[in-house]
């Protein structure tokens, strides 16, 4: 098994460096504004966007919780 498979779209060489900086070894492709949003509009327009408020209440809840519970395990909680 491969594990996760991530795609990171930047939109500048400086974001490019930043990842690469934070330990990421990824192939990032550079893309225009105009083909970033041609690619993007489709599951980020509003209608499209609105199945997701459910998931993202419920885990806002859940990480208020648990850093209700354990602010010292904050770190923990955070997945990027």
């Amino acid at each position: 098994m491969c594990g996760d498979l991530y795609v990171i779209v930047c939109m500048s060489m400086k974001m490019a460096t930043d990842f690469c900086s934070m330990g990421f070894n990824l192939s990032i492709p550079l893309i225009s504004y105009r083909t970033y949003h041609r690619i993007t509009q489709p599951v980020m327009s509003k209608a499209a966007v609105q199945q997701f408020y459910r998931v993202q209440e419920a885990e806002a809840c859940r990480l208020l919780g648990a850093l209700a519970s354990s602010p010292k395990d904050f770190t923990s909680e955070i997945r990027l």
